[in-house]
């Protein structure tokens, strides 16, 4: 589930007034927000960032996909970021950040390792093992393995994005099949348009136990998940299981910042209040033993 929050929490987090201080600086109108609730809200979003950076850390690199991840999770759902999978950057408003290079490109990369991760675990076989002679042919294996037992993909981003995506499914090499991924989405410009945008994609079936999995940088989920809990995109009691990838660390606090004044701003100032207080429940993977 998502982390729970006490008051206590608030005193934890010393880091909340600071980086408040900070949000008022950079945007004056959010001081209009009565201080008391903005400054839990900012230490209740500073700490489910904390807690989806540390799952990000724990299986980034090698992520634990138990036989029950893998038979569950039906979807998974890759929220585009700054960049295209082939430019590190674009013209948006993380184009002067450093630590931002290249994140669609990356989020892309771990949407096809996990895809691939849990159809390995699912069908029990994996084809990692050979020599570099026959690497194309074990590349076809482990595509039509995917095609048979991996989750479907759904990405939905801008124009360019979408059209880059396109691109880089029909080139020589690429493991994942065409036929497992749902780009789609038009006039999409931010991560509210995402989210009003999300649809169950046709042939996906969430039984009792299926689970939406849902990608990107973790600081972006903690706001993603106050979203999705304002819109309710999918059915009721839909389960969620987050994949968070890790920040840069120069980029970290920065980052932390940025999605907390984003969480207060869509919470409190935003026409159409586009986030709640509370996120919507969520799981990560669990912690290897």
């Amino acid at each position: 589930m998502s982390p729970e929050f006490t008051p206590k929490d608030v005193e934890s987090l010393g880091r909340a007034e600071t980086v408040y201080q900070e949000i008022i600086t950079t945007q004056p109108r959010l001081a209009e927000i009565p201080q008391d609730q903005a400054k839990e809200l900012v230490a209740r979003g500073l700490h489910e960032i904390s807690e989806l950076e540390e799952a990000a850390a724990a299986n980034y690199i090698h992520p634990n996909i138990t036989p029950d991840v893998a038979n569950n999770v039906k979807l998974l759902w890759d929220l585009s970021g700054p960049g295209t999978y082939d430019m590190p950057t674009k013209d948006d408003k993380y184009k002067d950040f450093p630590w931002a290079r290249n994140m669609d490109r990356a989020r892309l990369n771990y949407t096809a390792r996990l895809t691939k991760r849990i159809a390995e675990v699912k069908s029990g076989v994996d084809y990692n093992s050979g020599s570099l002679a026959d690497v194309g042919e074990r590349k076809e294996k482990t595509k039509k393995l995917i095609e048979e037992y991996g989750p479907t993909i759904l990405y939905n981003g801008t124009g360019e994005e979408n059209a880059t995506v396109e691109d880089v499914l029909g080139r020589e090499g690429i493991i994942i099949p065409r036929s497992k991924v749902h780009v789609v989405g038009e006039g999409i410009a931010t991560t509210v348009d995402q989210v009003k945008d999300f649809k169950i994609p046709e042939g996906v079936s969430l039984d009792d136990s299926g689970e939406i999995g849902i990608i990107s940088h973790a600081p972006h989920l903690m706001r993603t998940m106050h979203m999705i809990n304002r819109y309710r995109p999918f059915p009721e009691g839909t389960k969620v299981r987050l994949f968070p990838l890790p920040t840069p660390d120069e980029g970290k606090d920065e980052y932390a910042m940025m999605e907390a004044r984003g969480l207060l701003y869509y919470t409190y100032m935003s026409p159409d209040k586009d986030t709640t207080p509370d996120a919507y429940p969520y799981t990560t993977l669990p912690k290897a033993q």
